[in-house]
């Protein structure tokens, strides 16, 4: 009840500190292992996006590179199979007509986009894609579409080739 004499009984009958007591150089080591932890918590983060950074910078090379890589070879392509100014212009028309029969497709936006016809010669349209993807849709599942299209510019197409740019072995 008097608080002295409560310190002199402690003191001489070594009572026991209060649960969750610690003494302060305990608290001091305490938090500077926490600053340490996060100090190297911090750190590690720094290092990880550094990384990452790195990462996304190799990336987008390689990306750039591989885009320069398509055009180039759709350059060749183009060369190869001698696409006049006709084709040229009677696929332009034929991608507006797609994008219209199918407003807000993002698989024929992104078909119609990857794809460049080559040429049309017996019977057979053959175009350059950028990807598979726009293989598949422009070979298979937009075909008949692609075909009375072409049709309606003027040429006419019984069937149709693709060539997936980067994997010659690919055709659709």
């Amino acid at each position: 009840k008097r608080p002295a004499g409560w310190l002199r009984r402690a003191i001489e009958q070594d009572f026991a500190a209060p649960d969750g007591y610690k003494p302060p150089e305990a608290v001091r080591k305490e938090k500077r292992e926490i600053e340490l932890a996060q100090k190297q918590v911090e750190e590690r983060k720094k290092t990880i996006q550094q990384t990452f950074r790195q990462v996304e910078k190799q990336q987008a090379e390689k990306e750039r590179q591989r885009a320069l890589m398509a055009g180039q070879e759709l350059e060749k392509l183009r060369a190869k199979y001698q696409t006049s100014k006709a084709e040229a212009q009677a696929w332009k028309g034929v991608k507006e007509q797609l994008e219209k029969a199918y407003p807000g497709s993002l698989q024929v936006k992104a078909a119609t986009e990857n794809s460049h016809l080559l040429s049309v010669r017996d019977g057979v349209a053959t175009f350059a894609c950028m990807n598979k993807f726009a293989a598949q849709w422009i070979g298979s599942k937009l075909e008949i579409l692609v075909r009375s299209q072409l049709k309606e510019h003027g040429l006419e197409a019984q069937r149709i080739k693709c060539i997936v740019i980067n994997d010659p072995g690919a055709a659709v």
